[in-house]
Protein backbone atom coordinates (compact mmCIF):
# COMPACT_ATOMS: atom_id res chain seq x y z
CA UNK A 1 0.00 0.00 0.00
CA UNK A 2 1.56 3.20 -0.96
CA UNK A 3 1.97 5.77 2.08
CA UNK A 4 -1.05 7.55 2.19
CA UNK A 5 -3.41 4.53 1.26
CA UNK A 6 -6.54 4.97 3.64
CA UNK A 7 -6.13 1.13 4.72
CA UNK A 8 -4.15 0.13 7.83
CA UNK A 9 -4.02 -4.01 8.03
CA UNK A 10 -4.46 -5.97 10.98
CA UNK A 11 -1.03 -6.39 12.22
CA UNK A 12 -0.54 -3.01 12.27
CA UNK A 13 -3.96 -2.06 14.20
CA UNK A 14 -2.79 -5.07 16.75
CA UNK A 15 0.62 -3.91 16.96
CA UNK A 16 -0.75 -0.55 18.02
CA UNK A 17 -4.46 -1.31 19.54
CA UNK A 18 -3.74 0.61 22.38
CA UNK A 19 -2.96 4.23 21.16
CA UNK A 20 -6.16 3.94 18.13
CA UNK A 21 -9.42 4.64 18.72
CA UNK A 22 -11.44 1.79 16.73
CA UNK A 23 -14.45 2.33 15.60
CA UNK A 24 -17.22 0.12 14.65
CA UNK A 25 -19.71 1.82 11.89
CA UNK A 26 -21.30 -1.48 10.45
CA UNK A 27 -24.74 -0.60 8.77
CA UNK A 28 -27.56 -2.55 6.87
CA UNK A 29 -29.95 -0.40 4.15
CA UNK A 30 -33.03 -1.69 5.76
CA UNK A 31 -35.31 -2.47 2.90
CA UNK A 32 -31.98 -5.01 1.81
CA UNK A 33 -32.02 -6.16 5.46
CA UNK A 34 -34.08 -9.51 5.04
CA UNK A 35 -32.36 -11.13 7.71
CA UNK A 36 -33.22 -9.04 10.16
CA UNK A 37 -29.51 -8.04 11.53
CA UNK A 38 -29.42 -5.84 13.95
CA UNK A 39 -25.67 -3.71 14.02
CA UNK A 40 -25.82 -2.42 17.15
CA UNK A 41 -26.65 -6.23 19.00
CA UNK A 42 -24.59 -7.79 16.78
CA UNK A 43 -21.37 -5.49 18.42
CA UNK A 44 -22.43 -6.02 21.40
CA UNK A 45 -22.01 -9.88 21.01
CA UNK A 46 -19.19 -9.76 19.21
CA UNK A 47 -16.25 -6.91 18.55
CA UNK A 48 -13.19 -5.73 18.24
CA UNK A 49 -11.73 -5.21 22.21
CA UNK A 50 -11.72 -1.93 23.50
CA UNK A 51 -13.65 -0.63 20.48
CA UNK A 52 -16.65 1.78 20.30
CA UNK A 53 -20.01 1.47 17.66
CA UNK A 54 -21.26 4.45 15.70
CA UNK A 55 -24.45 4.31 15.40
CA UNK A 56 -25.00 5.50 12.11
CA UNK A 57 -28.30 5.25 11.64
CA UNK A 58 -28.93 7.41 14.75
CA UNK A 59 -27.37 10.15 13.51
CA UNK A 60 -29.50 10.31 10.61
CA UNK A 61 -32.54 10.09 12.31
CA UNK A 62 -31.89 13.66 14.03
CA UNK A 63 -31.65 14.76 10.68
CA UNK A 64 -33.84 15.89 8.41
CA UNK A 65 -34.65 13.09 5.68
CA UNK A 66 -34.68 14.38 2.26
CA UNK A 67 -37.61 11.49 1.24
CA UNK A 68 -39.05 10.09 4.56
CA UNK A 69 -39.89 6.94 2.59
CA UNK A 70 -36.34 6.35 2.47
CA UNK A 71 -34.25 5.32 5.37
CA UNK A 72 -30.99 6.72 4.07
CA UNK A 73 -27.74 7.51 6.26
CA UNK A 74 -27.65 11.43 5.80
CA UNK A 75 -24.76 13.85 5.98
CA UNK A 76 -25.19 15.16 10.03
CA UNK A 77 -24.15 18.61 11.14
CA UNK A 78 -20.58 18.69 12.26
CA UNK A 79 -21.24 19.91 15.60
CA UNK A 80 -23.82 17.05 16.46
CA UNK A 81 -20.93 13.86 15.00
CA UNK A 82 -18.43 15.94 16.77
CA UNK A 83 -20.63 16.10 20.01
CA UNK A 84 -21.18 12.29 19.63
CA UNK A 85 -17.87 10.86 19.21
CA UNK A 86 -16.21 13.13 21.77
CA UNK A 87 -16.17 10.31 24.98
CA UNK A 88 -14.54 8.47 22.92
CA UNK A 89 -11.79 10.47 20.20
CA UNK A 90 -9.70 12.92 22.74
CA UNK A 91 -8.80 15.53 19.94
CA UNK A 92 -9.22 15.58 16.22
CA UNK A 93 -5.82 14.53 15.73
CA UNK A 94 -6.37 11.44 17.53
CA UNK A 95 -5.59 8.20 15.25
CA UNK A 96 -8.95 6.49 14.49
CA UNK A 97 -9.67 3.58 12.47
CA UNK A 98 -12.86 2.93 11.05
CA UNK A 99 -14.11 -0.75 10.41
CA UNK A 100 -17.81 -2.89 9.61
CA UNK A 101 -18.32 -6.26 10.02
CA UNK A 102 -18.83 -6.05 5.78
CA UNK A 103 -15.00 -5.98 5.07
CA UNK A 104 -14.59 -2.29 6.25
CA UNK A 105 -15.88 -1.62 2.06
CA UNK A 106 -19.31 -1.22 3.11
CA UNK A 107 -20.45 1.59 5.68
CA UNK A 108 -17.78 2.23 7.08
CA UNK A 109 -16.34 4.43 4.23
CA UNK A 110 -19.18 6.56 4.42
CA UNK A 111 -18.14 7.21 8.07
CA UNK A 112 -14.57 7.72 7.27
CA UNK A 113 -15.66 10.29 5.17
CA UNK A 114 -18.03 12.13 7.40
CA UNK A 115 -15.11 11.72 10.39
CA UNK A 116 -12.76 13.52 8.13
CA UNK A 117 -15.47 16.56 7.18
CA UNK A 118 -15.87 17.14 10.80
CA UNK A 119 -11.87 17.92 11.33
CA UNK A 120 -10.35 14.29 12.45
CA UNK A 121 -7.41 14.43 10.39
CA UNK A 122 -6.37 11.14 10.94
CA UNK A 123 -8.61 8.55 10.39
CA UNK A 124 -8.22 4.79 8.31
CA UNK A 125 -10.16 2.14 7.22
CA UNK A 126 -9.35 -1.58 9.01
CA UNK A 127 -8.54 -3.79 5.84
CA UNK A 128 -10.48 -6.62 5.33
CA UNK A 129 -12.99 -4.81 8.30
CA UNK A 130 -13.67 -6.85 11.60
CA UNK A 131 -13.76 -10.18 9.04
CA UNK A 132 -10.15 -10.07 8.74
CA UNK A 133 -9.00 -9.20 12.55
CA UNK A 134 -10.93 -12.45 13.71
CA UNK A 135 -11.29 -15.03 10.60
CA UNK A 136 -7.84 -14.01 8.38
CA UNK A 137 -5.62 -13.10 11.18
CA UNK A 138 -7.33 -15.20 14.49
CA UNK A 139 -7.54 -12.46 16.61
CA UNK A 140 -10.04 -12.82 19.47
CA UNK A 141 -13.28 -10.65 19.53
CA UNK A 142 -15.15 -10.05 22.72
CA UNK A 143 -18.48 -9.42 24.35
CA UNK A 144 -16.97 -7.26 26.70
CA UNK A 145 -17.16 -3.51 27.58
CA UNK A 146 -19.10 -2.73 24.30
CA UNK A 147 -19.15 1.25 24.13
CA UNK A 148 -21.88 2.82 21.96
CA UNK A 149 -21.35 6.05 20.21
CA UNK A 150 -25.37 6.43 19.44
CA UNK A 151 -28.32 9.45 20.22
CA UNK A 152 -30.53 7.34 22.39
CA UNK A 153 -33.37 10.08 22.91
CA UNK A 154 -35.62 11.87 20.26
CA UNK A 155 -33.97 15.07 19.36
CA UNK A 156 -35.80 18.00 20.28
CA UNK A 157 -35.25 19.42 16.79
CA UNK A 158 -34.41 17.58 13.79
CA UNK A 159 -31.50 19.18 12.27
CA UNK A 160 -31.30 20.21 8.71
CA UNK A 161 -28.60 17.80 6.68
CA UNK A 162 -25.33 19.88 5.91
CA UNK A 163 -25.81 21.28 2.15
CA UNK A 164 -22.32 23.55 2.43
CA UNK A 165 -19.06 21.84 0.20
CA UNK A 166 -16.01 20.92 1.79
CA UNK A 167 -12.79 18.88 0.52
CA UNK A 168 -14.79 15.53 1.19
CA UNK A 169 -18.23 16.44 0.05
CA UNK A 170 -19.96 17.97 -2.82
CA UNK A 171 -23.14 20.15 -3.15
CA UNK A 172 -25.96 19.87 -5.52
CA UNK A 173 -24.86 22.94 -7.26
CA UNK A 174 -21.06 21.46 -7.37
CA UNK A 175 -23.14 18.86 -9.38
CA UNK A 176 -25.07 20.99 -12.02
CA UNK A 177 -21.56 23.00 -12.61
CA UNK A 178 -19.73 20.04 -13.28
CA UNK A 179 -22.75 18.70 -15.76
CA UNK A 180 -23.23 22.23 -17.46
CA UNK A 181 -19.41 22.46 -18.02
CA UNK A 182 -18.26 25.52 -15.12
CA UNK A 183 -16.56 23.32 -12.93
CA UNK A 184 -13.92 21.43 -13.77
CA UNK A 185 -14.68 18.22 -12.22
CA UNK A 186 -15.27 14.44 -13.36
CA UNK A 187 -18.50 13.24 -12.35
CA UNK A 188 -18.95 9.60 -11.57
CA UNK A 189 -21.57 7.10 -11.34
CA UNK A 190 -21.09 4.57 -8.46
CA UNK A 191 -24.61 2.73 -8.13
CA UNK A 192 -23.95 -0.66 -7.37
CA UNK A 193 -26.78 -1.19 -9.82
CA UNK A 194 -27.64 -0.24 -13.35
CA UNK A 195 -30.77 1.84 -12.52
CA UNK A 196 -32.56 2.97 -9.20
CA UNK A 197 -35.54 0.25 -9.25
CA UNK A 198 -35.21 -2.18 -5.83
CA UNK A 199 -33.54 0.18 -3.80
CA UNK A 200 -35.55 3.32 -3.84
CA UNK A 201 -39.29 4.19 -4.48
CA UNK A 202 -40.79 3.61 -7.96
CA UNK A 203 -40.89 7.43 -9.16
CA UNK A 204 -36.75 7.53 -8.83
CA UNK A 205 -37.23 4.60 -11.67
CA UNK A 206 -36.57 7.32 -14.18
CA UNK A 207 -33.98 9.92 -12.24
CA UNK A 208 -30.47 9.96 -13.66
CA UNK A 209 -27.44 12.20 -13.07
CA UNK A 210 -25.58 12.84 -15.75
CA UNK A 211 -22.29 11.29 -15.23
CA UNK A 212 -19.30 11.01 -17.46
CA UNK A 213 -18.09 7.73 -16.27
CA UNK A 214 -19.50 4.29 -14.74
CA UNK A 215 -17.79 2.84 -11.59
CA UNK A 216 -19.87 0.68 -9.66
CA UNK A 217 -19.29 0.29 -5.74
CA UNK A 218 -19.41 -3.50 -5.93
CA UNK A 219 -16.42 -3.57 -8.17
CA UNK A 220 -14.01 -1.79 -6.52
CA UNK A 221 -14.06 -4.96 -3.87
CA UNK A 222 -13.47 -8.43 -4.22
CA UNK A 223 -14.53 -11.34 -1.97
CA UNK A 224 -12.14 -13.15 -0.21
CA UNK A 225 -12.20 -16.74 2.01
CA UNK A 226 -12.89 -14.18 5.12
CA UNK A 227 -15.28 -11.77 3.33
CA UNK A 228 -14.95 -9.20 1.40
CA UNK A 229 -11.63 -6.34 1.29
CA UNK A 230 -11.26 -3.38 -1.29
CA UNK A 231 -9.11 -4.50 -4.69
CA UNK A 232 -5.23 -4.05 -4.37
CA UNK A 233 -4.23 -0.94 -5.91
CA UNK A 234 -2.96 -2.53 -9.11
CA UNK A 235 -6.25 -4.23 -9.99
CA UNK A 236 -7.93 -0.53 -9.33
CA UNK A 237 -5.85 1.42 -11.36
CA UNK A 238 -6.88 -1.40 -14.02
CA UNK A 239 -10.89 -0.66 -13.39
CA UNK A 240 -10.24 3.03 -13.25
CA UNK A 241 -8.43 3.13 -16.43
CA UNK A 242 -10.93 1.21 -18.49
CA UNK A 243 -13.50 3.33 -17.14
CA UNK A 244 -11.71 6.36 -18.97
CA UNK A 245 -11.27 7.44 -14.95
CA UNK A 246 -9.34 10.83 -15.30
CA UNK A 247 -6.07 10.35 -13.02
CA UNK A 248 -5.50 13.83 -12.78
CA UNK A 249 -8.97 15.84 -12.80
CA UNK A 250 -10.84 16.39 -9.50
CA UNK A 251 -13.56 13.04 -9.28
CA UNK A 252 -17.10 13.61 -7.93
CA UNK A 253 -18.71 10.45 -6.86
CA UNK A 254 -22.59 10.19 -6.62
CA UNK A 255 -24.78 7.02 -6.12
CA UNK A 256 -28.61 6.54 -4.59
CA UNK A 257 -27.30 8.91 -1.26
CA UNK A 258 -23.81 8.39 -0.29
CA UNK A 259 -22.65 4.92 1.13
CA UNK A 260 -21.69 3.77 -2.42
CA UNK A 261 -20.47 6.93 -3.59
CA UNK A 262 -17.89 7.01 -0.79
CA UNK A 263 -16.82 3.37 -0.99
CA UNK A 264 -15.41 4.49 -5.25
CA UNK A 265 -14.11 7.52 -3.42
CA UNK A 266 -11.66 5.37 -0.88
CA UNK A 267 -11.05 3.28 -3.68
CA UNK A 268 -10.06 6.11 -6.24
CA UNK A 269 -7.87 7.17 -2.66
CA UNK A 270 -6.29 3.99 -2.44
CA UNK A 271 -4.88 3.74 -6.43
CA UNK A 272 -3.48 7.43 -5.80
CA UNK A 273 -5.65 9.62 -8.09
CA UNK A 274 -6.89 12.83 -7.95
CA UNK A 275 -8.64 14.06 -5.02
CA UNK A 276 -12.37 12.80 -5.12
CA UNK A 277 -15.65 14.33 -3.79
CA UNK A 278 -18.90 12.65 -2.40
CA UNK A 279 -21.95 13.38 -2.80
CA UNK A 280 -23.82 12.74 -0.20
CA UNK A 281 -27.30 13.50 -1.46
CA UNK A 282 -26.72 11.81 -4.71
CA UNK A 283 -29.92 10.74 -6.34
CA UNK A 284 -32.30 11.63 -4.02
CA UNK A 285 -31.04 15.34 -3.44
CA UNK A 286 -30.49 15.39 -7.01
CA UNK A 287 -34.42 14.32 -7.79
CA UNK A 288 -35.55 16.57 -5.17
CA UNK A 289 -33.91 19.91 -6.73
CA UNK A 290 -34.75 19.18 -9.96
CA UNK A 291 -38.18 17.95 -9.24
CA UNK A 292 -38.22 14.63 -10.34
CA UNK A 293 -38.56 11.75 -7.99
Amino acid sequence: MPETSPLIGVPDLAASIGDVVVIDASWVYPPFNSAGIDVRQRYCERHIPGSWFLDLASQSRATRLLDPRVPALMRPPRTLLQGLVAGAVPSRDSPIVVTDMDGGCTSAPFARWLLRDAGYANVRLLDGGTPSWWLAHGLALTHREPRLLALDAAPSAVAPSVADASPWFATFEDIRGAIEGRLAGQLLDCRAFAGNNGVLPDDYGAVEIPCAGIVRSTEVVEETDHGQRFQRPADLKALFAARFVDHDRPKITTCYFGVGAAVVATALEIACYAPTRVYAGSIIEYAHRVGAG
